[in-house]
């Protein structure tokens, strides 16, 4: 998939939202892209840049040993995984359930093992 240049929408063209991250009923104004459609992630739970993930799974080799091959393998899946890359619209944890599953995938550690030092 290429990835779009997102251009937000108008003010006048936003529109209204729950916020995700609130256990409340609050409603925001969301602005989307005129470009693709997506909503903009407004919420306090931002998606990071694959950096990010590169120097988790790195903190994350010292402590459960991951192969080279293994470490390319997960960047690849990361790299290649619809939206985990797009920090206008995606949400910090749904990129760490991803991150999760594809380190689980590549290297066959339990999930609780992972988890544990990724919030490190």
């Amino acid at each position: 998939m290429t990835q779009c240049d997102h251009e937000n929408c108008g003010r006048e063209h936003r529109i209204w939202l729950p916020l995700a991250t609130h256990a409340k009923a609050d409603v925001l104004l969301h602005p989307w892209c005129i470009n693709c459609g997506q909503i903009q992630n407004i919420s306090e739970d931002h998606g990071k840049k694959i950096g990010y993930w590169i120097n988790i799974l790195s903190r994350l080799n010292a402590h459960l040993p991951i192969s080279q091959v293994q470490k390319r393998l997960i960047v690849q899946a990361l790299d290649d995984h619809d939206g985990f890359s797009d920090i206008y619209s995606v949400t910090l944890s749904a990129q760490k359930e991803v991150f999760i599953s594809m380190v689980q995938y590549h290297t066959h550690y339990p999930r609780n093992s992972i988890c544990s030092w990724i919030d490190k």
